[in-house]
């Protein structure tokens, strides 16, 4: 079969040959391709399809033409929402399908053309299938503070529909709790972190259709913290390149921080807000020579110390004075923890109260310790620290051992210096400016009442009964006097050498005011006092003096509020000028009246604003005195009050006073006797050292009422610095407790005299304490204390401490026994015996003086009671004149020795002896000389036992200085009985117990020799006086002495020799002495030296010489005649006494008692026939030693001239 296209084909083909061949039938042969065959049309198919809505929808036709070629397409659109065509003359079209809400169908028309322009149309539809789209959903991320409340919204849309559920969950970070995790905001409370910290958050939306989106956030928690860099000072002088420490809350924490060499410091902390509560300290440590410095400062909270650095979050000194670490904040540390029982110090509340109530002398005497310790102790070791102790934070967390220390180093000199240091170093002052409060109040616990220190807006203020005028420059106040009343006193003052009554008047003349610490109700202050003592005849010139005192004093927004209402009993200060009362008793009635006991008047009473107000009208006038009390912080259970007094409107600041007090409704019973029975003081246990005055109740109703203080400034109380006064207690009817003191007539304190029904005994004074307050170990009092003597009755509020013994302890005196000074290197005999009382007195012969004990140490002040007159030569305005003199021993002073390595009984001391010149007709001043040797004592105890038996002599000391009788010679009967040779009386004697015992006729004198050494060639013996069995102490005495059986005799064959008293002269110049030289031939020669000029060198004209000769008679004794020409002088041709030529002038007779080697012993009358007639002869019996020489004591041919 021929196709239609084919056929076409043909035809045109022939045609064209036909017109090729040249026929010129052209129009034949048109004809007979317009006779073609009819054209067949195209054929076309589209197939429907569906696509989704804003989906492009490609439609492809399917055309055909059987008999030619398609040579054309064109689509159209014939239904539905508009579309736009793409290829719209291709088989193949394309159109984005709309966006509808429903299916739709998109209809299209295709006509196809073919070659021969023959053309078919048909449709097609395109479903638009109707989609859902997905919602959208977006967060931010965000950050917020922990433990705070965290807001998350999420914006949500669906644009073809509504969101219909909302799906929050947590996909990381530390676990919370979503608020509202349905709805497009959810809520959380942000977990407390230790650093930022990033918790996620994802949000699933669903929309109508059920479509959904998912978004995610990030949330950051931010950490709170508080910032701080700690800017001080670390010194004690200062504490240069010191390590640095910080411990918050008890835990320390790492900072690497050494100060500079000036020690300044700055420490970076980062605190978790958590911390603000947390209590910061920081500690420095020495370095190389301070290594044994640690020191602590208490600073305080966190959260306090940011307010206080401010918006730069920097504290510094400025800010808060504590940043500066130093003895003193260490030695508030130390107390302060003491007083907390010991344990920390957690807030600031807490620290400010006990730095108000520790006792700031105790601050400052360890603040001073810790000084001496890091400043003094590397050059002395005395003062270093106790053994185990690292450094002084170490030594001050030891209450023990700092107890111990302070008492080791407080009366050293460095100890003062340390003090004083202190006083002066204003890197320990907070110089800056400070708002003054209106009054400052102090409250010190040991005082019976205290004061105001008032400052006004116009720069002038008061004090008690003074005013001044004040300003502050460079953080310190000075306050100037400028009204007060001056006390008067006569005192006794030395004035050209003689002590004189003077009247003195004490003033105060300026405060200064520095602050150490500070605090919301209370600072710590410098107070320096400045004092002066004027003379107002002018006798002397004004004393300026000053002290400074450490205190805690309540500042006027620290005063508490007083709450009470109803009836009540008060114990209130109340400073009375004229009678002296520190306190009164006032009954408050409900009503609103009361009545004051003591001052026994009326008032009308009510609390204003916090303040108790009594309110006294003035008689026929209208205006009022108010009294008017405030209530001061609590401190250690005392309850403090202040009175001001306005009168008329005006303030008698004169009247102002703050003391302990009480308002109650009921008062405290005392309690049975049992109860009571114990010791109370005014002060706690170990207050004080130096001095304390105290009460021991009984059970049996007796009391004693004890005052004791060291006097002496020895550092110990003995039971002479002790006063006891016995007496009774009772307890009163009304509740209240008196206590008695009882004398004898003379008011004597005796225990004879406990009760004052005793005949010959008196009351004297009654105690009565009223109880109106008391907490453990304390009890305060109202007060009535009358004294008899004066019918004097004084009322205050005191403080009782209640304690387990006596405040201060009372040492048993050690008294050094009798003690005979044996001094060979000047004398043979004399008033060398020491004998001490148990009072702290005693006697030398016929000089009595005072005397202290200290470390074996004895000390001697005499009373002067002995003088030596005499004369000397002295230069006056060029010329030598005799003047006389007065002399006498001040001050003796024995220190111990190494004792004697043999064991004897001997014990040797450095005897160190003051002696004063006195010239009686004022020609030179006093003059004084200080001169020390090494002598031996035997003590009373070191005696050696006299057993002597039957027949003898007994040559012994017996001290008669008027007589001239230093010794005598006592004959021996076996009978017990026997003579004195000298002094021409019988006696009888015995040895008992090792002491030789002579009783004189009248029985009731008794004398009695202790041996004191054992030496054949010179024996001591010390000598008491016993009358009616009483120590005469004038007549004690010691001296050379011996008690023999038989005499020994003169060896006259080795007699011949030089004989002196002293052994040698080395250290006699300027002292008299003189030697013998006999020849055998029985020629004696006497020489001797005797500085005349007082230059102590001996010279020729200084040397006398006497000329006689020597026997020994029938009795053995030694007979020296000194004998000189009818004028007195000395001369080789006078020997022998020869009438009226050669005559006698010195016979000296010498009984030998005793020889060892060269040294003699010698029983000696001593006759000197005077040249005078008006001067008696003189005649003086001692025992003496004798040295045979092997040559002159000086070679008097080398004297000088």
């Amino acid at each position: 079969m021929i196709s239609r296209k084919a056929f076409q084909l043909s035809i045109i083909a022939s045609a064209l040959m036909l017109s090729a061949c040249g026929s010129d039938k052209k129009e034949e042969i048109k004809d007979v391709v317009d006779k073609k065959i009819e054209n067949v049309l195209p054929s076309a198919t589209i197939a429907n399809i569906s696509v989704n809505e804003l989906e492009t929808a490609s439609l492809t036709a399917t055309a055909a033409d059987s008999d030619g070629t398609i040579s054309s397409y064109l689509w159209t659109q014939n239904s539905g929402t508009s579309v736009t065509l793409t290829d719209a003359d291709k088989a193949t079209v394309s159109f984005v399908a709309p966006e509808v809400t429903a299916h739709e169908e998109i209809g299209l028309s295709l006509t196809v053309t073919d070659n021969s322009n023959g053309s078919v149309t048909v449709t097609g539809t395109v479903m638009v299938n109707n989609v859902n789209k997905l919602p959208s959903v977006t967060i931010e991320n965000s950050q917020v503070n922990e433990k705070s409340t965290a807001v998350i919204t999420a914006t949500a849309t669906d644009t073809d529909g509504e969101i219909t559920t909302y799906a929050w969950t947590q996909t990381s970070g530390t676990s919370i709790t979503l608020i509202d995790a349905g709805k497009a905001t959810v809520s959380f409370i942000a977990p407390e972190v230790s650093a930022d910290e990033e918790i996620e958050l994802s949000l699933t939306v669903t929309d109508n259709d059920g479509g959904t989106a998912v978004a995610t956030t990030t949330i950051i928690i931010k950490q709170l913290t508080i910032p701080l860099t700690i800017q001080g000072l670390a010194t004690d002088s200062p504490l240069g390149h010191a390590e640095i420490s910080v411990t918050v809350s008890g835990r320390d924490i790492t900072v690497d921080v050494t100060a500079d060499e000036n020690g300044v410091y700055s420490v970076d902390l980062l605190l978790d807000d958590t911390e603000s509560e947390a209590f910061i300290s920081i500690i420095a440590k020495g370095v190389a020579e301070q290594v044994n410095a640690g020191l602590i400062s208490l600073l305080g909270t966190a959260g306090q110390l940011s307010t206080k650095a401010g918006e730069d979050n920097i504290l510094t000194q400025d800010e808060h004075f504590a940043v500066n670490v130093t003895n003193i904040t260490t030695a508030q540390y130390a107390l302060a923890k003491l007083a907390n029982n010991g344990e920390d110090i957690t807030t600031d509340e807490v620290l400010e109260q006990l730095l108000q109530s520790i006792d700031y002398d105790e601050v400052i005497t360890l603040a001073t310790a810790i000084k001496v310790a890091i400043d003094k102790a590397g050059t002395n070791s005395d003062l270093a620290l106790p053994s185990g102790i690292s450094d002084t934070l170490a030594l001050v967390e030891n209450t023990e051992l700092t107890q111990v220390y302070i008492e080791t180093v407080k009366d050293q000199p460095e100890y003062q210096e340390a003090q004083e240091e202190i006083y002066q170093d204003t890197n320990l002052v907070d110089v800056s400016t400070w708002q003054v409060p209106s009054a400052y109040y102090e409250n010190k616990t040991g005082l019976f009442w205290n004061s105001i220190y008032r400052f006004y807006n116009d720069n002038t203020g008061s004090y008690a009964q003074e005013e001044f005028t004040w300003q502050q420059v460079d953080g310190v106040i000075t306050a100037t006097v400028t009204k007060q009343e001056p006390s008067t006193s006569y005192d006794n003052r030395e004035i050209n050498g003689q002590m004189t009554q003077v009247e003195t008047t004490y003033s105060t003349l300026s405060y200064t005011f520095k602050r150490l610490t500070s605090g919301e109700k209370s600072d710590v202050l410098l107070v320096t006092v400045n004092n002066q003592v004027h003379f107002p005849n002018g006798e002397l010139p004004d004393e300026i003096s000053s002290s400074t005192d450490t205190l805690s004093m309540v500042k006027t927004s620290g005063l508490e509020s007083i709450s009470h209402t109803g009836s009540a009993i008060a114990y209130l200060p109340r400073l009375d000028i004229e009678s002296g009362n520190r306190a009164d008793e006032y009954i408050l009635n409900a009503d609103g009246s009361g009545h004051s006991t003591i001052a026994n008047n009326d008032f009308t009473w009510q609390v204003n604003a916090g303040v108790l107000e009594f309110i006294y009208p003035h008689d026929n006038s209208d205006a009022t005195t108010i009294y008017r009390w405030s209530q001061l912080p609590k401190k250690n259970e005392h309850l403090f009050y202040a009175i001001e007094v306005i009168d008329d409107g005006d303030l008698l600041s004169e009247n102002d006073i703050v003391g302990i007090g009480a308002i109650t409704t009921a008062l405290p019973p005392w309690g049975d006797a049992a109860g009571i029975a114990g010791i109370y003081a005014g002060q706690k246990q170990g207050d004080s050292d130096d001095g304390a005055f105290w009460f021991e109740l009984r059970e049996n109703g007796e009391a004693d009422t004890i005052s004791a203080s060291d006097k002496n400034e020895d550092g110990v109380i003995t039971e002479d610095e002790a006063t006891i006064m016995p007496g009774s207690w009772l307890l009163n009817s009304d509740g209240s407790l008196t206590v008695k003191r009882v004398t004898d007539e003379n008011y004597n304190y005796t225990e004879d005299c406990r009760y004052e029904t005793t005949p010959g005994c008196i009351l004297i004074n009654e105690r009565t304490w009223t109880l109106f307050s008391h907490h453990d170990d304390q009890y305060q009092v109202f007060r009535k204390f009358d004294w008899r003597p004066s019918n004097r009755i004084y009322y205050t509020n005191r403080t009782l401490y209640k304690l387990d013994s006596a405040p201060v302890e009372i040492k048993p005196i050690e008294v050094p026994e009798l003690h005979f000074v044996l001094d060979q290197t000047s004398q043979t005999h004399g008033e060398n015996v020491f004998r001490f009382y148990k009072n702290k007195t005693g006697t030398k012969g016929e000089t009595s003086f005072n005397w202290t004990n200290a470390n074996g140490i004895i000390e001697v002040h005499t009373n002067y009671s002995t003088v030596s007159y005499g004369g000397e030569t002295r230069e006056i305005n060029g010329v030598m004149i005799r003047v006389s003199t007065e002399s006498y021993d001040e001050f003796y002073q024995f220190t111990p020795e190494p004792p004697n390595p043999n064991g004897s009984n001997i014990s040797a001391y450095y005897l160190e002896t003051t002696r004063v010149i006195h010239f009686p007709n004022g020609e030179f001043y006093d003059e004084s000389s200080v001169t020390g040797k090494t002598v031996h004592v035997v003590k009373a105890s070191k005696t050696i036992a006299i057993n002597h038996t039957g027949a003898g002599y007994a040559y012994l000391p017996f001290g008669d200085d008027r007589e001239n009788i230093y010794a005598d010679e006592f004959v021996l009967n076996a009978d017990g009985t026997g003579q004195a040779t000298v002094n021409g009386f019988d006696f009888t004697w015995q040895s008992n117990n090792g002491v030789f015992e002579i009783t004189l006729p009248n029985g009731q004198e008794v004398a009695k020799w202790h041996q004191l050494t054992n030496d054949q060639g010179a024996n001591y013996y010390g000598h008491e006086m016993f009358i009616s069995g009483e120590v005469n102490a004038s007549d004690d005495y010691l001296g050379l002495g011996a008690i023999l059986t038989t005499l020994p005799e003169w060896d006259s064959n080795n007699l011949a020799g030089i004989y002196s008293p002293i052994q040698d002269a080395v250290g006699h110049d300027g002292q008299s002495f003189y030697w013998y030289e006999f020849s055998a031939n029985g020629d004696v020669n006497t020489y001797w030296l005797y500085d005349a000029n007082n230059d102590y060198v001996f010279s020729k004209s200084e040397l006398y010489t006497e000329f006689g000769n020597w026997r020994i008679d029938s009795d053995g004794v030694l007979i020296i005649t000194l004998v000189s020409t009818v004028t007195g002088d000395a001369s080789e041709s006078c020997r022998e006494v020869i009438a009226n030529t050669c005559l006698l002038t010195k016979e000296v007779t010498l009984r030998l008692l005793g020889e060892k080697d060269n040294q003699l012993e010698v029983f000696q009358r001593y006759f000197q026939k005077s040249t005078h007639q008006d001067v008696e002869d003189s005649l003086s019996y001692e025992n003496r030693p004798l040295f045979k020489l092997d040559q002159a004591p000086v070679d008097i041919m080398n004297l000088p001239d």
